[in-house]
């Protein structure tokens, strides 16, 4: 399953990056994954694109590729009942891999503070 997860991420980084890219999931699923790893339900799928830096929103799956979409996933997370902690956890995992989306990071650098 770790290739998949590799192969699923470079899919989606190459045709999803940014929300108006989205894919709905279970078209990702149907047409993507399940042609490579055989039949797969849904628990499976979302537990294989949860380790991913993906996000999601009403119109299904994607890289971010903004700071304002990565926000944007989070809040849609917490507007689904997901917890503050639970939610900043899938967003950890994007900046993981994506480290400049950090929206509670501002763009310009900070000075110099002492000197």
């Amino acid at each position: 399953m770790e290739n998949l997860a590799q192969l699923l991420h470079e899919h989606m980084e190459a045709h999803h990056r940014g929300q108006r890219r989205a894919i709905p999931r279970e078209e990702l699923r149907r047409n993507f994954v399940c042609p490579l790893a055989g039949e797969m339900d849904d628990r499976e799928f979302r537990k294989l694109y949860g380790q991913l830096p993906v996000a999601g929103c009403a119109r299904g799956l994607f890289i971010p590729a903004t700071k304002q979409e990565l926000k944007e996933f989070y809040e849609y997370l917490l507007k689904k009942g997901m917890s503050k902690e639970a939610a900043m956890k899938r967003v950890e995992i994007i900046l993981k891999i994506y480290p400049k989306l950090d929206w509670r990071v501002g763009d310009e650098r900070q000075g110099v503070l002492f000197g």
